[in-house]
């Protein structure tokens, strides 16, 4: 992964939305009332628009989709920071085929572990469940512990490295920056 296909990038397909949301917003509609003693006071009130007032969907528009951009920037460095980590520590222990099927291994369960937090955070809240953010955070910590034993034993299989050291590695990629992570975030 580097910036000639930058996978990650793919978040800002969620601009598509915010410019669709946009292009289909609300449009005022004539309703007629009983009486137009208060609306003629507020409607004299938005006559003089300024550019301000003009432009405000537009500037609003542009900072939602540059919000967008940052995020997804940010989690394009964040994966492609741990891309790099994961290939120079695979290169010190001589091992640059591992690389591929860690790194997309860790993509998957983080996925999978942020869509689950996702999903009970929205449901939660639909029903009006209070739910402790702590919790959900500490059972994200332990999917992703579960996704690295995973990741051991796929490559056991895959590889004809001895446990010690396939565990070393393991140590050094994931579980370390797994510790260090559970440590800033929970503690």
């Amino acid at each position: 992964m580097n910036f000639a296909s930058p996978n990650s990038l793919i978040w800002l397909a969620l601009a598509v939305p915010i410019v669709i949301f946009y292009i289909l917003k609300i449009r005022l509609r004539r309703q007629p009332v009983s009486t137009v003693m208060f609306w003629k006071q507020v409607l004299d009130e938005q006559n003089p628009r300024s550019i301000w007032q003009r432009l405000r969907h537009l500037v609003s528009l542009l900072l939602q989709l540059a919000m967008l951009l940052l995020l997804a920037l940010v989690i394009a460095a964040v994966l492609m920071a741990k891309l790099t980590f994961v290939s120079i520590i695979a290169l010190l222990y001589g091992w640059r085929d591992v690389t591929g099927v860690q790194f997309f291994n860790f993509i998957r369960v983080l996925i999978l572990s942020l869509s689950l937090i996702a999903m009970v955070s929205l449901f939660c809240f639909s029903m009006g469940i209070t739910v402790d953010y702590f919790i959900l955070l500490k059972a994200g910590c332990a999917l992703l512990a579960v996704g690295a034993g995973l990741l051991y034993f796929k490559l056991q299989a895959r590889t004809v490295f001895r446990s010690f050291h396939l565990f070393s590695y393991l140590c050094a990629t994931e579980i370390f920056p797994l510790v260090i992570l559970v440590k800033v975030l929970l503690f």
